[in-house]
């Protein structure tokens, strides 16, 4: 028959057991926990690499805005953007036509040229069409003082009216709303 172990020896083993069965639950307490949690992400910020890569440009912004000059600014900006880093509109800012004549949503592009009109200054400037030069304004002309123009007729001074606002009369064959042989016949006869 098999000795049985003394009391004290007995003891021993099972706190030995015991202390090694906690340990061994606490490990795989420790591995179910972690199998739970959320895998580790690292976060790169997509904005920061786009910023990197964007393209700087320059922009001319004139008129009534509170700080005018020349601005560096990223490819993909838009007009409205321009605005807020010139400061805004001035409180003489003709808001009626800005809403009437420029697309705030408009992306600007390398050497783009904004002029922001004061009020009643583009009254002026349209009922006066040409400038004291006798240069047609194609920002600011009469449909008729356009249709004026060799090659450009009721349609087309249409369609120069509808593209306002321009920042190079370049636009009018980059837009597509003449062609560059009419565009070669009535470049130095316009403006902006």
């Amino acid at each position: 028959m098999p000795e049985l172990p003394e009391e004290g020896e007995g003891r021993k083993n099972a706190a030995v057991a015991a202390a090694l069965i906690g340990v061994i639950l606490l490990g795989a307490g420790w591995f179910v926990w972690r199998a739970d949690a959320e895998p580790e992400m690292e976060i790169i910020k997509v904005a920061d690499k786009a910023e990197e890569t964007s393209t700087k440009i320059k922009v001319d912004v004139e008129g009534a805005v509170n700080h005018p000059g020349v601005y560096v600014i990223k490819e993909g900006d838009r007009i409205n953007d321009v605005i807020g880093i010139a400061g805004g509109l001035t409180a003489d800012a003709d808001v009626n036509w800005i809403e009437l004549h420029i697309n705030k949503a408009e992306k600007v592009t390398d050497g783009y040229k904004l002029y922001v009109p004061r009020k009643g200054e583009a009254e002026k400037n349209e009922v006066a069409g040409k400038n004291t030069t006798g240069i047609i304004s194609i920002n600011f002309s009469t449909q008729a003082e356009l249709e004026s123009l060799p090659g450009v007729g009721e349609v087309t001074a249409g369609k120069i009216i509808q593209g306002r606002p321009y920042s190079q009369i370049k636009e009018l064959v980059d837009k597509k709303i003449i062609t560059q042989k009419v565009f070669d016949g009535i470049s130095t006869s316009i403006g902006l």
